[in-house]
């Protein structure tokens, strides 16, 4: 993973590890709030949720805005700033991590999908709209079940090709650094120098050197 991705994870997950910023977000994703309405509907005390937004704000995963109230000064209101999912793997002989942003752009095998989305906005009976999202609600979970475990089967099968990688990569090397620049790539794919130097905190230069007598022992192409 390229070190701004890396630098990038660390810091979402600094913010998601703690359990009541969680329960921020669950509540941000709803609708927006406010610090006190936070503080009463989660029966945390007021202080510690202004010093949790402030902390999730500074590391982008929420924005503030002020709104007219209906009674006194105007309210700092919260929402989610990003659109992402962020994806772990962890295993014997793997270790996969992502983060990817949530575009816009339409995929065409989900088309019929986003033609029963736009027959709900199409529709001018609130109630019939409720009924069709619900509907809509059940086919793209079972979607999501079923790319899930279609997910999880291909990395069962990527642990076992990376265990017999592994495997020979030990046999064949005595030099750990070897290993570790190898295994890298084979786990990773295409890095370029300064990806794998970042990654196993090795200078560029050694990262080349290794990488050319892998190539001389032609085990790389």
């Amino acid at each position: 993973m390229p070190q701004k991705s890396s630098e990038e994870l660390d810091a979402l997950l600094t913010v998601l590890s703690n359990h009541t910023r969680r329960r921020i977000m669950r509540k941000l994703v709803q609708e927006t709030h406010y610090a006190l309405q936070l503080s009463k509907e989660l029966r945390v005390s007021q202080q510690a949720i202004c010093k949790h937004l402030t902390f999730m704000e500074k590391k982008g995963l929420v924005r503030s805005r002020y709104v007219p109230a209906p009674e006194g000064p105007p309210r700092k209101m919260y929402e989610p700033s990003r659109n992402f999912t962020i994806t772990i793997s962890i295993g014997p002989g793997i270790f996969d991590t992502s983060i990817k942003e949530m575009g816009d752009e339409e995929i065409r095998e989900y088309t019929e999908l986003r033609e029963d989305f736009r027959k709900i906005l199409h529709s001018q009976n609130y109630k019939e709209r409720i009924l069709m999202i619900y509907d809509l609600l059940s086919k793209l979970n079972k979607e999501l079940s079923q790319l899930d475990r279609k997910r999880m089967e291909l990395m069962r099968i990527k642990q076992d090709v990376l265990n017999e990688a592994n495997s020979l990569i030990n046999d064949l090397y005595d030099e750990y650094l070897h290993r570790s620049v190898l295994y890298t790539l084979m786990q990773e794919g295409d890095r370029s120098v300064e990806e794998i130097s970042q990654t196993l905190d090795l200078r560029e230069n050694i990262i080349r050197r290794i990488i050319q007598e892998l190539e001389e022992d032609e085990v790389l192409v």
